[in-house]
């Protein structure tokens, strides 16, 4: 569609090229078809809310959802801390401490448990605040 990069074509030429070898003429080709690039914090912020809105819509288990988002969003990213506490630059700071707050409960001999109940409706609570306060869509349109 009119783009051409010598770059391109060493990746394709390459049988298994490392993120070093794809990086730039990722960027390059998102910038030739307009895409915005994102800054790390704006992606944590995207992929934060792709995590939660299943869980705030209850399609599903809470307890699981918040564990995909911290393995894949909140452990790989550096937080700054705005007010002391863990991840709160980014509005995380009750669904992090809600992940540990809970942490020792084993969802097979507790799933009876009224403490493991009180923990899904926690952070579906949690996320749907967040969602309702730190939604990206919501801070674009502020």
């Amino acid at each position: 569609e009119g783009f051409f990069s010598h770059n391109c074509l060493d990746i394709l030429s390459n049988v298994n090229p490392s993120h070093d070898d794809v990086y730039a003429t990722f960027l390059e080709v998102l910038t030739y078809c307009g895409i915005p690039i994102f800054s790390e914090s704006d992606a944590v912020w995207v992929l934060a809310e792709s995590y939660l809105i299943p869980i705030a819509n209850g399609e599903i288990d809470p307890a699981n959802g918040l564990h995909q988002l911290m393995e894949n969003v909140i452990w790989n990213y550096d937080f700054p801390n705005d007010k002391s506490y863990a991840c709160d630059s980014h509005g995380f700071e009750l669904l992090y401490g809600t992940y540990y707050g809970c942490d020792d409960l084993d969802p097979i001999h507790d799933a009876s448990n009224k403490r493991w109940e009180d923990r899904n409706d926690m952070i579906v609570i949690h996320a749907k605040a967040w969602i309702k306060k730190y939604s990206p869509v919501r801070r674009s349109m502020a």
